[in-house]
């Protein structure tokens, strides 16, 4: 549900204005309203807070400051970020620092950042150097090898450069054209030794006189022919003497990042909780300072305009009170309809439906003052999705590895797709049960169940067999109209809560449009009385009416879509005969081969794959026939969120 919220004013003297910000900074309730984006109101009969040069210095320092922190954490805390941030060493200092004036703090930070710089911040460069050159020289290594053999071979001369080149295998024939061209260039002043290094390469090495350096490299570039270049810092060796000190550094530079790991962890162990602590307490205080540029101000006074949720407006006055014993105060302001407009929009669903809310963040928030369609999207995904897949073998896949993920992750968004995942599979299982699927097997006579029928429903509900299919069309049509039915329930819901008048009659002619084919289906099938039917074609003409008069002609085309939206419903017996069909099959392959084996690989194979199918297909339909069928006759976008001035902890 959307909760109800309030908008506000603090105001008191200018003298309580810095306490006023920390006491509401700490209680995070408040939604602060921009005073400079407002044009009526009182907000508007007021000034925006002027900043004085003193608190534009210190969010200057501020700002510096948590830069460099920032820079600190990515490199000395790297992946231990969060073991940091919630160790209790972490809070008792945030804590401390936050009762500390902001200039105090900012000096406090400051000394921190110099006296980090010394030694931590050098080591973290240093190791970040080491690692890079362990990585370049593990590349150049493998190069090199190749032509390792060749390079002992070469004396090194005086006014005479070396080049190594690697051919594949297969354009074995360059070489021997490299070696003509080089000697033309050279005029047989060259040397080139060539061999296989390994089964697809060649490797050669060519020896030639300085001033040829030019001519001879742009040859190998015109070729395409793969240079071994060394690193920038080894390129006044031979290959030789380059090998012979990559060999010693790759030898010593694991263990010198080791040492420098270990000190290192020394001291992320003794600056971590400081250096986190500091960050979050700097950026409070710097967003403390920001905010002051949206509040208000006269003379004397300051005003503070802002939405609050309702149930939270005593104790925000009672903290108020017990803090500046009534010299702030806090009033409550009516609302206009367009203020109303303007209210954040908070969630607050019961804890079985708050997983579905990722869903509903894929879109924007419902309007403020609208119906929340989380609750019914929390019952009729997994419902669809049960109706879909409805396998008992299948669903209890599904529901263990859900369960497997939601215990093993911590990540809140991979728990509550996990908690969604298990709930739908739990689904599945129940409609397995009745539709008699296991595995695509039948199982009701194996586990002692004998078919029986309850309110004219023959059980087990097998949709695979033929003579059920006018049953699971009408099962799938009429479903479907329950749910198109609620949603224009609650569209009319939404009509009367804003006095939409318009939209409110053309809901209501869609509805008895709906019960107008109800009673001309039921007359045409003789579930009904006749007479009923010339109701139900007075009724056409009279929802026609309605529809067109509150929506106009974009109102008329509507019934088509509406039309479409109804026989969108039959892809829940589309999609469930494919699935257990495919699963049919795939049992079928059992008998088919000699290989008993080689049959129960096979349909493992195709179960498998027929369970990634049809999870991926029951998960998409089923998330479709709700935003697109359903959520199209009630729901109202364009939520403003709600964005509490609160603490970072």
């Amino acid at each position: 549900m959307i909760i109800s919220m309030s908008k506000v004013q603090i105001i008191g003297p200018k003298k309580h204005l810095a306490e006023t910000i920390k006491t509401i900074h700490r209680l995070g309730c408040v939604h602060i309203i921009d005073i400079r984006k407002e044009s009526s109101g009182a907000e508007s009969l007021v000034s925006p807070v002027r900043i004085d040069p003193f608190v534009e210095h210190m969010r200057s320092r501020l700002e510096q400051a948590i830069a460099r922190l920032n820079g600190f954490i990515s490199i000395s805390l790297r992946d231990s970020v969060s073991r940091y941030e919630s160790m209790p060493e972490t809070n008792r200092l945030y804590n401390d620092y936050c009762k500390r004036e902001v200039d105090e703090l900012v000096a406090l930070a400051e000394n921190v950042i110099v006296e980090f710089e010394q030694k931590p911040k050098k080591l973290a460069q240093e190791k970040e150097e080491k690692e890079k050159k362990l990585a370049l020289y593990q590349r150049y290594k493998n190069v090199l090898a190749k032509v390792r053999p060749l390079v002992e071979k070469i004396v090194k001369l005086e006014g005479f450069d070396t080049t190594a080149i690697i051919v594949d295998k297969k354009y074995q024939g360059v070489v021997d054209l490299i070696r003509d061209e080089i000697n033309r260039i050279t005029a047989g002043r060259f040397e080139i030794i060539s061999a296989e290094v390994d089964r697809d390469s060649i490797a050669a090495i060519i020896v030639y006189p300085v001033e040829f350096y030019e001519p001879i490299h742009q040859l190998l570039w015109a070729e395409n022919v793969t240079q071994v270049k060394l690193p920038e810092e080894l390129e006044n060796y031979s290959y030789a003497e380059a090998l012979a000190v990559m060999e010693i550094e790759l030898r010593n530079l694991p263990q010198e990042i080791k040492m420098l790991e270990e000190q290192l962890k020394h001291y992320a162990d003794s600056y971590g909780p400081q250096l986190i602590a500091l960050r979050d307490a700097l950026v409070d205080r710097l967003q403390e300072l920001i905010v002051m540029e949206s509040f208000g101000e006269t003379g004397y006074t300051f005003i503070i305009s802002g939405w609050v949720p309702t149930k939270r407006l005593k104790k925000l006055s009672q903290s108020l009170q017990k803090q500046f014993q009534g010299e702030v105060t806090l009033v409550e302001l009516p609302v206009t309809e367009h203020e109303r407009e303007e209210a954040p929009v908070v969630l607050e669903n019961p804890s079985w439906a708050r997983p579905f809310e990722m869903i509903l963040g894929l879109f924007s928030l419902p309007k403020y003052g609208t119906i929340d369609p989380t609750p019914f999207l929390a019952i009729f995904y997994p419902l669809f999705f049960g109706i879909i897949l409805g396998d008992v073998g299948y669903g209890l896949v599904i529901l263990s590895l859900a369960v497997f993920a939601f215990l093993k992750s911590s990540n809140r968004m991979v728990k509550a797709g996990s908690y969604m995942v298990g709930f739908s599979g739990f689904m599945a299982i129940i409609f397995g049960f009745f539709y008699n699927e296991f595995f695509g097997f039948e199982f009701w006579e194996e586990i002692g169940l004998h078919p029986f029928i309850f309110s004219g429903v023959h059980f087990p509900f097998e949709r695979a067999k033929e003579e059920f299919a006018i049953a699971y069309l009408i099962f799938a049509l009429g479903l479907g109209a329950g749910h198109l039915l609620l949603g224009l329930i609650l569209g009319i819901v939404n009509s009367i809560r804003e006095r939409a008048m318009k939209h409110l009659i053309e809901k209501l002619g869609f509805l008895l449009l709906f019960v107008a084919a109800f009673l001309i289906a039921g007359s045409t099938l003789n579930k009904l009385p006749d007479s009923l039917s010339n109701l139900g074609w007075l009724s056409i003409l009279i929802s026609l009416f309605m529809i067109i008069w509150g929506g106009g002609l974009v109102g008329a085309v509507h019934i088509f879509s509406v039309v479409g939206h109804f026989f969108s419903y039959l892809r829940i017996m589309a999609l469930g005969l494919a699935g257990v069909v495919l699963a049919i099959i795939a049992n079928s392959f059992t008998k088919t081969f000699d290989n008993v084996f080689l049959g129960i690989a096979i349909a493992v194979i195709i179960h498998s794959l027929n369970i990634v199918l049809h999870t991926f297909s029951s998960t998409i339909h089923s998330i479709r026939l709700n935003i697109l069928e359903f959520f199209d006759k009630f729901y109202e976008s364009g939520g403003r969120p709600y964005k509490p001035f609160t603490t970072r902890r």
